[in-house]
């Protein structure tokens, strides 16, 4: 398979085209081009928390539990359902490093890169399913991000987290002193499980983002990984003894995934941590975006 010509009938730079097939051969990289042209669903997750109501008939079932596909010309009816938090739009590809995380009631949970919050939110209706309304045994949720226009947002979906006690913290992950700032906000500074969603190339979300195939450079495949090794150092030293990391990104290349992990195990950092679990999700065959986690536990 020749990487221009391919490129060049799929829309895409050749230079990924032939790092694609360097690393998922011919036929991964033909399915994975022809899925990136294809026009994406749009999913929502039903919040069963947020309201003892069924679905309504016209959101279709997927084989993803909680997840429904919206079809075009049902706004009207969505929109309501949106505004009060009983639908959330989100891919079923961001359940996975939330369901590897696996939070339960009762945990201090941290969510690091938390906006725009869908994330946040399905942490938040795991750790308070099968709890009661105003229990307060659901557990703690810190959710951080940067200041930035993602944060109003990120407020509007935490307010809908049920009863749970539920901070948001705007702070730089890769600021000098992370653990000062939620202790100046009275909060803690380790957590039972910590969720480290980073910034990436998002090559596996491209279907969605068709701007990301011609922004993306040659250089960003070395300039993420070391930024997202930084993430995972600082995210490293939240998790308390026996507690879980769970790092995570929407990309679909190993120098973004497995390279990094790797890279964090074999520093003076990663030596408390043992990888129990990973997850990389391939779109072609996931049926769903692309991406990668990894379930980090710290030693006792």
């Amino acid at each position: 398979a020749d990487p221009a010509e391919l490129g060049e009938y799929f829309s895409h730079p050749a230079w990924l085209v032939k790092a694609w097939l360097t690393q998922f051969g011919p036929a991964g990289t033909r399915a994975l081009l022809e899925w990136n042209q294809q026009p994406a669903p749009v999913y929502a997750r039903w919040r069963p928390s947020a309201t003892a109501d069924a679905p309504p008939a016209s959101l279709k079932p997927t084989r993803w539990e909680g997840f429904l596909e919206v079809p075009s010309g049902h706004w009207a009816e969505v929109e309501p359902l949106l505004r009060t938090g009983k639908l959330y739009l989100q891919d079923p590809a961001t359940r996975l490093p939330v369901e590897l995380l696996a939070p339960r009631a009762g945990e201090s949970v941290l969510d690091l890169c938390a906006a725009p919050g869908g994330k946040s939110l399905l942490l938040a209706d795991l750790m308070t399913a099968g709890t009661a309304p105003n229990e307060s045994t659901a557990g703690q949720l810190v959710a951080v991000d940067q200041p930035g226009v993602r944060i109003d947002r990120l407020k509007e979906n935490l307010s809908r987290a049920g009863n749970l006690d539920v901070a948001l913290v705007q702070a730089d992950l890769l600021g000098p002193d992370v653990a000062g700032v939620l202790r100046e906000h009275r909060l803690p500074s380790s957590f039972d499980a910590v969720l480290l969603d980073v910034p990436c190339s998002n090559t596996g979300v491209m279907r969605h983002r068709v701007d990301v195939k011609w922004r993306l450079q040659p250089g960003d495949f070395r300039k993420h990984p070391q930024q997202q090794l930084s993430m995972l150092h600082a995210a490293a030293r939240l998790v308390a003894p026996g507690g879980r990391l769970v790092y995570s990104t929407c990309s679909i290349d190993a120098e973004e995934n497995e390279q990094v992990v790797r890279a964090f195990k074999a520093g003076k950092a990663g030596g408390p941590f043992t990888l129990e679990k990973t997850v990389v999700s391939q779109p072609w065959t996931a049926g769903h975006d692309g991406g990668g986690a990894f379930l980090l536990r710290r030693s006792a």
